[in-house]
């Protein structure tokens, strides 16, 4: 073969090498930057749905607060009607304790979802329509708490009188019972001595974890009054 011949062969497949080497052009995304009204309504659904959780959980609350009266009512009617012995008493500290940690269940979340929407959704919304005394209800509520405008009558301690009240005056009256007529227990509550004080005892645990946990909630609701009032606190020295 002429040497021309191994030319041209050589130079056709350099061409191709060429060719299958090149690197292909990259496609870049151009990024999109979210316009304002699209981080409104990513925020406002969250909001929508914090919201509809809550008021769920307080549905349920009210049912519960509903539940636990119509029990209450009919142990105490047992009682009083002597149908059924006065050992139903001893019931009234496990019923008002196992509904009421479920009431306080609910409560507990509720306080959270409503912590967040005041220190992280209110603040993005003011933020991002550049208002500062928009959509502010749960930051508008905290500093009513805190400044003393509450209404008439305090409803978290007529449901913790509710629930902790009912079990602390049975436990009490049932004590000093068991104390003082040791002898005559079987005639009183129309069990025997046994039944009577191992049913005191479940009530009593019952009872303490319900007020451990009820001494929480108020703790953490104390915290969150707290951290508000040193931030208006901290607010109105900034003004001066």
């Amino acid at each position: 073969m002429a040497p021309c011949a191994f030319a041209d062969q050589n130079e056709e497949c350099e061409e191709q090498g060429s060719t299958i080497n090149k690197p292909e052009k990259s496609f870049e995304v151009e990024h999109i930057a979210p316009s304002i009204g699209d981080k409104l309504n990513a925020i406002l659904k969250e909001y929508e749905f914090l919201k509809l959780d809550i008021l769920n959980r307080s549905q349920y609350q009210d049912s519960y607060l509903k539940l636990h009266i119509i029990a209450l009512t009919a142990i105490l009617g047992g009682a009083i009607s002597q149908k059924l012995g006065l050992w139903v008493l001893l019931l009234i500290p496990i019923e008002s304790s196992i509904i009421g940690l479920w009431y306080l269940d609910h409560a507990f979340s509720i306080t959270q979802m409503g912590e967040y929407i005041q220190k992280s959704i209110e603040p993005r919304v003011c933020k991002l329509l550049d208002e500062k005394e928009i959509m502010n209800w749960d930051t508008l509520v905290g500093h009513n708490a805190i400044i003393g405008k509450r209404k008439i009558f305090n409803a978290r301690l007529v449901v913790y009188l509710t629930f902790g009240g009912s079990s602390f005056f049975i436990l009490l009256v049932t004590f000093i019972v068991l104390i003082i007529y040791r002898s005559k227990i079987d005639d009183i509550f129309e069990i025997e001595p046994t039944y009577a004080c191992v049913g005191w005892t479940i009530g009593f645990i019952f009872s303490a974890f319900y007020f451990l946990s009820e001494g929480e909630h108020s703790r953490l609701s104390a915290m969150r009054k707290f951290d508000e009032y040193s931030n208006e606190h901290r607010h109105y020295k900034s003004q001066k």
